[in-house]
């Protein structure tokens, strides 16, 4: 009877002191891992944020040097164009070879004021590549007269060289486009007419998306009205707007990260779309400063948008392996413990 009751309380001390000091190891390497993790997860954040910022630098630059190479072009041949601005037939040779001259242009329009040229109301000369890639010309663009499209219109009134925000026309199969608009004068400095250079979203949108930050992120550019200049999903470039995907999203949070980069912001705000927790990082698009190039506001805005799965997906699974760890450790302390004990 002794015996056993000596073996009972060997066994409860045992029992009670391994506990004790698995308690306290626990407790220790516990402390130690929110400390640990908290500083990690910091420094994943700080790294994809400088990361984040590196990338969208350089979409930014990447989409500005598409711009600036569109404009150079259409100023060398802006020179070209001048002296022979009193005979129509050069103006479609020249729309013609400005077309073939830089692969990012899919469509250039010299057009004038009306009755600029004698016997002629309007006129326009117009050449475009095809869904096949020929060069074709064509009498029209959209189903209104050049003179009350933007793109012409704009530039007479300012007086100013423009990129147009992205414009839509009813021309079947015609692809949504930006603009650069650059007028010319006669030699009282009336603006006479708009040399209009278009460049292709999608086109854009396959050169941008080429190089991707993550497996699963992608970059976006809106215009001042929140249209996508630059999307993955070319079906939404110049049909939606980044508000009109807001309203199909039940979380709050998607449509302030809209409003966010609309409203020029720099920065970065979590989201939630279709059930996915996302970061968007987010700058407004700026141009270089270049000898000759006149620099305006765009109101465009760049942005990244990278799955929390894709910043935080390593650290997550390094959690998963040191709790695991932690949790093998504890219980293997708690036996030698007991056995040492005894």
């Amino acid at each position: 009877m002794m015996r056993t009751l000596t073996k009972l309380i060997n066994k409860t001390l045992s029992v009670r002191l391994s506990l004790m000091i698995v308690s306290s190891m626990a407790l220790l390497l516990l402390a130690s891992l929110i400390v640990m993790l908290h500083y990690s997860r910091k420094a994943v954040r700080e790294e994809s944020l400088q990361k984040a910022a590196q990338i969208l630098d350089g979409t930014v630059q990447r989409i500005d040097n598409i711009l600036l190479s569109v404009e150079q072009t259409t100023g060398n041949f802006y020179f070209n164009i001048m002296p022979h601005i009193n005979n129509p037939d050069m103006m479609y040779v020249y729309s013609r070879k400005l077309v073939e001259s830089n692969p990012y242009v899919i469509g250039c329009a010299i057009a004038f004021e009306p009755n600029f040229y004698p016997g002629r109301d309007l006129f326009m000369a117009y050449f475009h590549r095809d869904d096949k890639g020929n060069i074709v010309q064509s009498e029209t663009f959209a189903n209104t007269p050049y003179t009350e499209q933007v793109w012409f219109t704009d530039p007479i009134e300012t007086k100013m060289p423009k990129w147009q925000n992205p414009l839509s026309n009813d021309l079947p199969g015609q692809e949504p486009l930006i603009t650069f608009s650059l007028p010319f004068y006669n030699i009282e400095g009336k603006p006479i007419g708009v040399i209009g250079v278009d460049v292709s979203l999608s086109l854009l949108t396959s050169i941008v998306l080429e190089t991707k930050p993550s497996p699963n992120s992608y970059c976006t550019l809106l215009d001042s009205k929140g249209m996508y200049i630059v999307h993955p999903d070319k079906s939404k470039l110049h049909k939606q707007s980044v508000f009109s995907t807001a309203e199909h999203s039940p979380d709050p949070s998607f449509k302030e990260a809209a409003k966010a980069m609309v409203s020029g912001e720099t920065g970065n705000m979590p989201f939630r779309m279709n059930g996915i927790d996302y970061y968007v990082f987010f700058k407004p698009f700026s141009r270089a400063t270049m000898p000759g190039r006149v620099i305006g506001k765009l109101g465009w805005s760049a942005g990244i948008i990278y799955p929390e799965e894709d910043i935080f997906g390593d650290y997550n699974d390094l959690l998963y392996y040191v709790l695991a760890i932690v949790i093998v450790s504890i219980l293997l302390i708690y036996f030698f413990c007991r056995i040492f004990i005894s």
